[in-house]
């Protein structure tokens, strides 16, 4: 059974095809870079797709960053999406959705899903039969419903397009009174790490019979600096523009970058600068990051390996040291040009992201390191989202038992939560030997906060795992 993307008769393609044609139109138009740590977020992407969609034109994926209060850690959450979404005139609204209601939504829609490595936002892109499509930014992913429900706690972001404002009339007739005689510039080769920064400079010059104020210069990078020697120009005067590169990341391959040029005070068609470089890297790691997934703490210790080599055919690389950022329960053996990573039983219980720094004689490289460590149980979904405030709206959460686990379900703890803001429900059948299934709500009369925070405790085991409660409407 087919569903349609859209119910109204404005859009009659369907809804995974305006989707990627607009993201393609934003991919094209800024020339978005995604080896910037910005991009790294799913919050940044999904919401700077969104506001390109739309038409709203955020400077850089750093101003998104800075509207939505990304984390140090790189991390978002609904509410930091819905401010932040709200900040450049768009309408998000949050909702705890069920699956028929996906049907019939005619906006874009963020959606928080559970993946494998933790908590993840992406663009609802459409339903064709059982396959529910994702929007990743830049990629599309297409899912089974009976994943999708696995993974999906019904929380939503629905981002409806940004209140009509009053029609300007323009004073120049859609030209840009400024023009470059090498608009597009190509660097050449570069071998990573950069000894040096790479800079393209480009002379720009007003055509235009009136005085021009350029405005602050839009780069498609959060690692391109830009300069500009003068702003105010004359007519047939010309100033230079610098762009510089540093620190492009990991990136490998052809890169390429834009930078706008506006004008202030007229709507005038921008100017739009380019330049690109091929990179190559050094030393080459495989694979970039090691994904352990989900282990069991009877199955620990738990190997990978890493392993480096040299691509640019100039020097051999030699480790010089290893480091890693869990010290306690990660052990890192190195071995000529491999590396051998051990995750041990004193691992924590739940979702670990932590780094393997790998010192060489020609620069460092950053290994990621992620994957889940289970105990003889764990509580599916964590977090729970909490949509709104209602205290009729309650969450439901499983405490599943591990395969071969001795935990016995019944015996577990509820621990240090306030019962006067959370009332947790146990359950009232006990015939499964492999969940329980529990209910939480607010407490009556009580406002819900950022975050609220369940220890289940093993006696037995003495293990423990902590339940966190999220609320996306602050």
């Amino acid at each position: 059974m087919k569903t349609t993307r859209y119910q109204t008769t404005i859009f009659k393609i369907s809804y995974i095809l305006v989707f990627a044609f607009l993201i393609y139109l934003a991919l094209n138009s800024t020339g978005l870079c995604f080896a910037s740590d910005y991009a790294k977020s799913c919050g940044v992407r999904t919401s700077y797709f969104i506001a390109k969609l739309y038409g709203v034109q955020p400077s850089y994926l750093g101003e998104i960053a800075g509207l939505i209060d990304l984390a140090n850690d790189g991390t978002s959450t609904l509410a930091g999406i819905y401010k932040g979404l709200s900040a450049l005139g768009l309408c998000p609204k949050g909702k705890h959705l069920g699956y028929d209601d996906l049907c019939s939504l005619r906006h874009p829609t963020i959606l928080h899903i559970q993946m494998d490595w933790g908590p993840h936002l992406v663009i609802f892109g459409g339903i064709d039969g059982e396959i529910i499509t994702l929007i990743d930014p830049p990629n599309t992913t297409e899912m089974l419903r009976v994943q999708f429900l696995e993974k999906w706690d019904g929380a939503a972001l629905i981002v409806l397009p940004p209140k009509p404002k009053k029609a300007v009339e323009p004073i120049l007739d859609g030209q840009t009174p400024l023009a470059c005689n090498k608009p597009s510039q190509d660097l050449g080769e570069f071998t990573l790490p950069l000894v040096k920064d790479i800079e393209a400079k480009f002379v720009i010059k007003n055509i235009s019979s009136e005085p021009v104020q350029v405005g602050k210069l839009i780069r498609s990078c959060g690692c391109t600096d830009t300069s500009i020697s003068k702003t105010r120009l004359m007519p047939t005067d010309e100033a230079e523009i610098t762009c510089s590169v540093s620190h492009p990341g990991e990136v490998a391959g052809p890169q390429s970058y834009t930078v706008t040029v506006p004008v202030v005070g007229c709507k005038a068609k921008p100017l739009q600068l380019e330049f690109k470089a091929n990179f190559t890297p050094l030393i080459c790691v495989r694979p970039l990051r090691l994904y352990f997934g989900r282990i069991r703490r009877v199955d620990m210790p738990s190997s990978m390996k890493v392993r480096i080599s040299n691509t640019a055919g100039k020097i051999d690389p030699q480790i010089i040291r290893c480091r890693v950022s869990a010290p306690q329960w990660v052990v890192v053996t190195a071995k000529n040009c491999e590396i051998e990573v051990t995750i041990l039983p004193q691992a924590p219980l739940g979702a670990f992201n932590e780094n393997v720094e790998i010192d060489t004689n020609v620069g460092a490289i950053n290994v990621p390191l992620t994957g889940e460590c289970v105990g003889g149980f764990r509580c599916v979904p964590n977090p729970l989202i909490l949509c709104n405030s209602d205290q009729e709206d309650a969450l439901k959460f499983t405490i599943v038992k591990t395969e071969d686990s001795t935990c016995d379900l019944d015996e577990l703890e509820l621990r240090y939560y306030d019962k006067n803001k959370l009332v947790i429900v146990p359950p009232e059948i006990k015939g499964c030997d492999s969940e329980r299934n529990y209910i939480l709500r607010l407490a009556k009369d009580q406002k819900a906060s950022s975050s609220y925070h369940v220890n289940i405790y093993d006696p037995a085991n003495e293990e423990c795992v902590i339940l966190t409660v999220v609320n996306v409407t602050r």
